[in-house]
């Protein structure tokens, strides 16, 4: 609570702007004054860490706008493999992360009512996969189960929701796609911006096509505080959903631009 008083302080003498400064090693105090947000640093283009070594991406835009810009408080931005990132924020050396809703994760932070961003999640295979006609029929994963799936460590979403099935977990994003194109795994679930972005980056758009006619759902993208977080309040996360619930119905512009310059 002492943490939290002292940023507010702080934010009324107008520390807004974005300070960047490195997270606290393992038992170490933290300032109170940095939100600290921690990202998957390869996951492009929501997050990932520039040729700098600096955070960029959608997720890193929108929470500069929606935190820094408009409710003033001082943002940094780090990256990191994603189950990393996720167990800073569990054991209180950072603040907050960006991801879909999982049991696991509602374990040790609580989360915001309003989401940053809606994603599309679809399926994607190797161009050639003798099966995509059948993928594209399938009226759910579960006719799926005979298939080999595959994800990056760390993927909150596959553990709960392909946990009876056969899933690969590899370290990066690049690997996952890779390995598809190779046919050594079958299916793969994944945001579409993310998917389609990533295969044109590494040149895949030949290998690695989204299954036609199939949309897993749509999921929502949450802003996630730590329990052990400085900053754990519900007042903060309220704040943030009055935030995105106005500029929602608002239809501000810039949150648009922010979203579209990356599709």
């Amino acid at each position: 609570m002492k943490h939290f008083i002292v940023g507010l302080i702080l934010l009324i003498f107008g520390m807004g702007a974005c300070l960047a400064e490195a997270l606290p090693a393992d038992g170490e105090n933290k300032a109170p004054e940095v939100f600290r947000v921690v990202y998957f640093d390869n996951y492009a283009p929501f997050s990932w860490k520039g040729s700098d070594g600096q955070m960029q991406g959608v997720f890193v835009d929108l929470l500069n706008f929606v935190l820094s810009e408009e409710l003033g408080i001082a943002v940094s931005h780090h990256g990191y493999p994603w189950r990393r990132a996720q167990l800073l924020v569990k054991n209180g050396q950072a603040d907050a992360f960006v991801a879909p809703i999982t049991a696991e994760r509602l374990s040790f932070a609580a989360v915001s009512q309003q989401p940053l961003l809606l994603s599309r999640f679809v399926l994607f295979t190797r161009a050639q996969h003798p099966q995509i006609s059948h993928f594209s029929a399938a009226e759910s994963l579960r006719d799926l189960v005979e298939y080999r799936f595959i994800t990056q460590l760390g993927d909150g979403w596959a553990q709960q929701n392909l946990s009876d099935m056969r899933v690969e977990y590899v370290d990066k994003l690049d690997t996952v796609l890779r390995m598809l194109a190779q046919g050594r795994d079958d299916l793969f679930v994944e945001s579409a911006l993310v998917g389609h972005y990533n295969i044109g980056r590494l040149d895949l758009r030949e290998q690695v096509v989204e299954v036609p006619e199939q949309v897993v759902e749509t999921s929502p993208y949450h802003l996630f505080l730590g329990k052990r977080s400085g900053y754990y309040s519900r007042q903060l996360l309220e704040r943030f959903d009055n935030k995105m619930t106005a500029l929602s119905a608002s239809q501000n512009q810039k949150l648009k631009r922010l979203i579209e310059a990356y599709r």
